[in-house]
Order: C-alpha cells, then structure tokens, then sequence
C-alpha cells in the first residue's frame, strides 16, 4: 500500500539500557534525545490521517527532510525496505 509504520521507525531510536553504555551517552542529554523523538512523532501522527501508525513513504521522507534526518537513497531504500507495511 505504499505506507511505512513510523511506530516502528521510532521504538529504534528509543531509549534503551544498552543505548546508555555506548561512551557518548553522557555528552549527549537523554531528554534532548526523548524530545526529539515526541516531535518525531507527533508530526508523523499529524500526517496519519488513518490512524493506523503509518504515513506514506513521501511524508515520510519529507518529515525525515523536515528535521535534518538526511538519508542518501540506497539508505533511504533500506529504510522503506525494513517499514514498508505492505510486505507483511
């Protein structure tokens, strides 16, 4: 169908225990990190006209443009590959 599940784009960016050890954990702020996050996906839940935690894969790109998430296409491609909800 076209659309991607944001939902699941967003639990990979979350915070985890693991996440904590890596070294630069500490010089960047979690809340700043959870922030950013909550903005993700409030404008992802803005653009889900069905409810249904998924966008299409144009609004998504530009979300992802809007907020400085610059992918080049081959990681943009294996990004689609992994969230499209239309191989399931």
């Amino acid at each position: 169908n076209g659309n991607l599940n944001y939902s699941q784009f967003l639990r990979e960016f979350g915070y985890t225990k693991r996440s904590a050890l890596y070294p630069n954990a500490k010089q960047n702020p979690l809340e700043t990190a959870i922030e950013f996050i909550k903005t993700l996906q409030r404008s992802f839940k803005q653009q889900d006209l069905t409810n249904n935690d998924s966008v299409p894969v144009k609004v998504f790109k530009q979300i992802l443009n809007q907020y400085k998430c610059s992918l080049n296409e081959k990681e943009f491609y294996t990004l689609v590959s992994q969230l499209d909800t239309s191989n399931r």
